[in-house]
């Protein structure tokens, strides 16, 4: 059977990629879980998450030889996943990425089991992220928080929605516990950090 593909999604500064990295260990312990590394056009040193830094020329250049099994534009700047996802869904691995709400819909026609995981915050919690993270103006953080997104881009497919307002281990624990039922999985006895 071919794994699941759980898109997550939510805001800048809702912070993705710290709940992420917090679940990472407890679930790729099972053996059935891979954390692809996305393709970004932005430099390796800009503080973000760990990533594949690539030219928006050879970005261009993947995408015209269909190198990435998902690609988006965002902030300005180009996204992709490795075509790797393909081959692990197809062996029956589950994949969790963070992609934008705008590519949900292409997730859905390219992968055979989709499901949305959806970490929301506060504004006034997203504002005070975006502000430490130190990477833009005031300014460009409000245009990002303005950002519109067509309320319909999670129609025809399941969405679990986590709140990331407390602390990041129960923010962790409840999207560790979504991913681990819509997988039919049981808990791995793997301790927090």
């Amino acid at each position: 059977m071919a794994g699941i593909f759980f898109a997550v999604v939510g805001a800048s500064g809702v912070g993705k990629d710290a709940i992420l990295a917090a679940s990472k260990p407890r679930l790729e312990v099972t053996g059935n879980y891979y954390f692809p590394t996305r393709f970004i056009t932005r430099r390796t040193d800009a503080g973000a998450e760990d990533h594949n830094s690539i030219s928006n020329v050879d970005f261009v250049q993947a995408v015209r030889e269909d190198r990435f099994s998902l690609w988006w534009m965002a902030h300005e700047m180009h996204y992709a996943l490795p075509d790797t996802v393909f081959e692990k869904l197809r062996i029956g691995q589950h994949v969790i990425a963070n992609i934008s709400r705008r590519s949900v819909r292409d997730a859905i026609q390219k992968f055979n089991r989709v499901e949305v995981i959806n970490i929301v915050a506060s504004p006034e919690t997203i504002h005070k992220r975006l502000i430490a993270r130190g990477r833009e103006s005031e300014a460009e953080i409000m245009v990002r928080q303005l950002r519109e997104i067509e309320p319909e881009w999670a129609k025809g497919v399941r969405v679990t929605t986590i709140s990331n307002d407390g602390p990041l281990g129960e923010a962790s624990d409840n999207f560790t516990a979504a991913v681990l039922k819509h997988s039919d999985q049981s808990a791995p006895q793997v301790q927090r950090a």
